[in-house]
């Protein structure tokens, strides 16, 4: 009896040290699944931000606003059709001696065009164009040629120009360059811009160099603005004749992204290696 109840607890005591604690097997198996968890997390948020990244950068987005134009209506075209006289416009840049987004500063070097019936507007009418939101650097003297009674009036013209601009989305916003070319000494009873594709012309030099940033498309549009210069009497209004040119710009590359966002990378990936 007694060797009988010896070999039963010497048994029991081998098979306790046979089978691993309780505590063990969970700490390991907690250990396992911490390390899974994080695997699935790291490459979760590593997809993540290349998704991000990919979708700034294959689409165009810009919150930059147009400048605010009227169009002219039908009615204002029979207003106007037996008064004012329609002018086509165009403006060609040659280059940029300055262009900085984040500084809000652009120097261009253009050709403005104007071409007209010489015989209902003189040219001194013309020449008092100008550019919103803009200096005149350099305007050169017009070039005139004459053609079955129409007169073509080219102008070689510097001026620094500033536009809206809107960096909420920054590093990833893609930006809009807005020109604006009016004529604040005549109204649109005088002198309208004529608003056929066929009368405005907006081109760009193919050899143009913009620093980091590539050109996506350019579209103008004309008509004209409205201030009411009088509150209390809503019926005084100042009308001005303008021309919009726009040019979208989307990001070239994401060389100056990265180096905003390698710090913050490199620590996130790093706390989630050492967690």
């Amino acid at each position: 009896r007694l060797d009988s109840s010896l070999r039963s607890e010497w048994r029991q005591v081998m098979n306790k040290k046979k089978e691993p604690p309780m505590q063990t097997k969970s700490k390991s198996l907690f250990n396992i699944f911490e390390i899974r968890f994080k695997f699935i997390a790291f490459v979760l948020l590593f997809f993540y931000i290349v998704g991000v990244f990919y979708v700034a950068l294959s689409t165009f987005r810009t919150d930059d606003p147009i400048p605010d134009v009227k169009v002219i209506d039908l009615n204002m075209l029979k207003q106007f059709r037996d008064l004012s006289t329609k002018i086509k416009a165009g403006l060609h840049i040659r280059n940029f001696s300055s262009f900085d987004f984040s500084t809000n500063n652009f120097v261009v070097n253009a050709v403005v065009w104007f071409e007209f019936n010489q015989g209902e507007i003189p040219l001194k009418t013309i020449d008092q164009f100008s550019f919103e939101n803009s200096k005149m650097i350099f305007k050169s003297q017009p070039y005139i040629t004459l053609h079955d009674n129409q007169m073509l009036v080219k102008y070689n013209v510097i001026f620094e120009v500033k536009t809206d601009v809107n960096f909420q989305r920054f590093p990833l916003e893609d930006h809009r360059l807005s020109i604006v070319l009016t004529n604040n000494f005549v109204t649109p009873n005088e002198v309208c811009f004529d608003d056929q594709p066929s009368a405005l012309s907006f081109s760009v030099a193919e050899s143009l160099f913009t620093s980091n940033w590539k050109m996506k498309s350019s579209s103008c549009i004309s008509g004209y603005s409205s201030l009411h210069y009088d509150q209390f009497e809503p019926n005084k209004t100042m009308l001005n004749p303008k021309v919009i040119f726009s040019i979208d710009f989307a990001k070239n590359g994401i060389n100056k992204i990265l180096l905003i966002f390698i710090h913050l990378f490199a620590a996130i990936f790093l706390e989630l290696f050492s967690f």
